[in-house]
């Protein structure tokens, strides 16, 4: 979704295919991200901002801090750092941050409470109306049933916007690849999805666009900082046929916290290295996928 609107306020044509969602449910997280509302009732929110781990520890020994004390429960046998509270005082520093000559910057986060006022239903449909007018025309959303259809169908959906709307797609988004319907019935799974996704590859190719979908992984990477190449489910060589591929990581630590950690596993047309992370805060109750980013 956050993927699908970045393109769209960058005005490309994209097309979403789900397979996963039905498109009510679609459109209420679209509804929830062009407007930031977790709610319509308001009330206080507790938003994600960045603080330094060795603000929290009480490691930082430099002058420009701009916190003080530490965050550090000594009340166990390991010592651990607390998770947010808003009862606890804290003040969040990044003073550093941007500063990387002495490499003192270490992305944790906190988080601040934040008042939204109620939302009336006119509020609400001026502000999805205004996005919509400058926006709609840019994005076309599809559902099918999980398994229902091929690549080929894809294939149709897209002529049929291009003969009738003049609508050429730029980037084709697909929630997600692995629930497309394989041309045959080879009985065997990691056959099958090396021919969905070769065929994916070949679809946006052709036709010129950037093809975009999602993968699950391994259980051993459930609780994995980052996400490696060996965390591929089912099929490994689905890695192979990607130009570009993101990992992303999420311990239920870190979603408590507003983090998710994002790196490059794979990269055709360039050096990368598995283990540079990018930091990401975000809010998931008001579909807030990217408020703020470190690397």
């Amino acid at each position: 979704m956050e993927t699908l609107i970045a393109a769209v306020l960058q005005r490309k044509n994209v097309v979403f295919f789900s397979y996963e969602m039905p498109l009510q449910q679609i459109n209420t997280r679209i509804l929830k991200r062009i407007t930031g509302m977790a709610t319509p009732e308001g009330g206080n929110f507790d938003i994600p901002v960045f603080d330094c781990a060795k603000n929290q520890d009480g490691s930082c020994t430099l002058p420009l801090r701009t916190g003080f004390n530490d965050l550090v429960d000594r009340s166990g046998s390991n010592p651990t750092i607390r998770s947010y509270s808003r009862e606890i005082d804290w003040i969040p520093c990044t003073a550093c941050r941007n500063d990387r000559r002495n490499n003192q910057y270490d992305p944790a986060s906190w988080k601040v409470s934040l008042y939204k006022p109620a939302q009336t239903e006119t509020e609400f449909r001026k502000k999805v109306d205004a996005f919509m007018k400058l926006y709609a025309r840019y994005c076309r959303c599809i559902f099918h049933p999980s398994r229902s259809a091929e690549v080929s169908v894809i294939e149709s959906e897209l002529d049929t916007l291009i003969a009738r709307e003049n609508f050429i797609a730029d980037l084709t988004v697909l929630d997600y690849a692995d629930l497309v319907k394989a041309k045959s019935n080879i009985g065997q799974k990691r056959l099958e999805l090396d021919d969905i996704w070769e065929s994916l590859r070949s679809l946006g190719q052709q036709r010129r666009m950037a093809v975009i979908t999602a993968s699950q992984t391994s259980k051993q990477a459930v609780e994995a900082k980052f996400i490696k190449q060996t965390d591929i489910a089912e099929d490994f060589s689905k890695i192979a046929k990607v130009d570009l591929g993101v990992g992303l990581a999420q311990t239920e630590d870190m979603k408590l916290a507003g983090i998710l950690n994002a790196n490059i596993v794979a990269y055709r047309h360039g050096p990368f290295l598995t283990s540079k992370v990018c930091t990401i805060l975000q809010d998931n109750e008001a579909m807030q996928g990217i408020l703020d980013s470190d690397f």
